[in-house]
């Protein structure tokens, strides 16, 4: 992602936005005045708005080696889990 390698979960049953730890983001690039509403499991129903931030990202699942452009929520995730590509395909 944005030319550094990590790792991603990708959740084939979930149509949400990709979501990235705030880790992997510079604060310059972060978004707080456009947001996206995510909902989780844990959250007893209540949406969170989340910041967002252009980021680059590739993956062999892509089935190429160019790197796509996406909107991302960014937020702190939980350790061990730095980005989610949700069932979304990004092109």
């Amino acid at each position: 992602m944005d030319h550094v390698k990590t790792m991603a979960f990708r959740d084939s049953g979930n149509f949400g936005h990709v979501i990235v730890d705030s880790s992997l983001v510079l604060s310059e690039n972060v978004n707080c005045n456009k947001t996206v509403l995510c909902t989780g499991a844990f959250d007893n129903g209540q949406g969170r708005r989340i910041p967002t931030a252009k980021v680059m990202i590739n993956s062999p699942w892509f089935g190429n080696k160019r790197n796509i452009t996406v909107i991302a929520a960014v937020t702190k995730l939980s350790k061990g889990i730095p980005c989610f590509f949700q069932g979304q395909q990004p092109f």
